[in-house]
């Protein structure tokens, strides 16, 4: 189930990219497009990449990674 996202959101492409150094690429929402059936997977994000900018379904991004090293940020 995805997850609704929101313009500014940074996420992940996740599984989609052939280019395998730029598998998980992060980039940063600039448009949402809901879906008119209301089912989140559907809804299409605009979202700028440093490789150019690509129109996605919810269902092809996630929340950007979060840092899991145990640190604090100060």
């Amino acid at each position: 189930m995805s997850m609704l996202f929101k313009v500014g959101d940074q996420v992940r492409w996740r599984h989609a990219v052939p280019d395998s150094e730029l598998t998980n690429a992060l980039g940063t929402i600039t448009a949402v497009i809901p879906n008119e059936t209301g089912v989140d997977d559907l809804t299409l994000y605009e979202i700028d990449f440093d490789f150019g900018a690509f129109t996605l379904y919810g269902s092809q991004i996630e929340q950007k990674l979060e840092s899991t090293s145990g640190g604090y940020e100060v």
